[in-house]
């Protein structure tokens, strides 16, 4: 959801990226490669820079403040807090700008992106489609969970033994990032096998609209 006083100036200016705003992954925004792609300024980079570091002072006092009084800090502070800090960061865009970084993050989301309501209303996405869309990829995710779980599992079956020093829990940390890196192959197989499945739903005058929304190719 829009954060009031963003969408409020966004209506005056008469702008309509209110959909680029809601789809826009502010966590995209961090890569360089990203920024250049998007024509972001040293200007505007440091006054966002200036914002992430204000919500980190913020972060940190609040982080304080549970630990002194003994209690889990309220998580909806921490909400309001991010979404403060994307409408600001979001300000600083152009309207090009925020949209490009919509296209973008949809390129990277791949089709959990399609899944978003904002994206399956623009796309003309029925309910059964969403429904169908949302029930694969749910299923890809825990077919993905178990692989890395059922590996982890036979890795630290191997090795019952805990490490007896910081050397030895930094070689079974290594190995098993090792291991990671061979799984990840098959990952990303299982993982494309099932964006393939969800976009195999689209019609083609749907699938015209969702090639539209990514824009042209991002390259990293």
């Amino acid at each position: 959801m829009l954060a009031v006083p963003f969408l409020l100036a966004l209506l005056a200016a008469g702008r309509s990226d209110t959909f680029d705003y809601n789809v826009a992954n502010m966590q995209v925004l961090q890569s360089r490669a990203v920024q250049k792609d998007m024509g972001v300024t040293g200007k505007q980079r440091a006054k966002m820079n200036s914002y992430a570091a204000d919500n980190r002072t913020k972060l940190l006092a609040l982080e304080n403040e549970a630990k002194k009084s003994g209690k889990n800090p309220d998580t909806s502070q921490f909400r309001d807090m991010y979404v403060a800090l994307r409408s600001k960061v979001f300000s600083v865009l152009t309207t090009g700008q925020l949209k490009r970084l919509r296209e973008i993050t949809l390129q990277i989301a791949g089709a959990a992106g399609l899944l978003d309501q904002n994206v399956a209303d623009k796309v003309g996405l029925t309910k059964d489609q969403l429904d169908k869309g949302r029930k694969i990829y749910q299923d890809g995710m825990q077919r993905e969970a178990k692989l890395s779980g059922d590996a982890y599992q036979a890795f630290m079956k191997a090795h019952p033994d805990k490490p007896k020093d910081a050397a030895g829990e930094k070689r079974l940390r290594d190995e098993w990032n090792a291991r990671g890196k061979k799984l990840q192959p098959e990952l990303l197989t299982m993982h494309s096998e099932t964006d393939k499945k969800v976009i195999a739903l689209l019609s083609k005058a749907q699938m015209a609209k969702w090639k539209a929304l990514k824009g042209k190719p991002f390259k990293r």
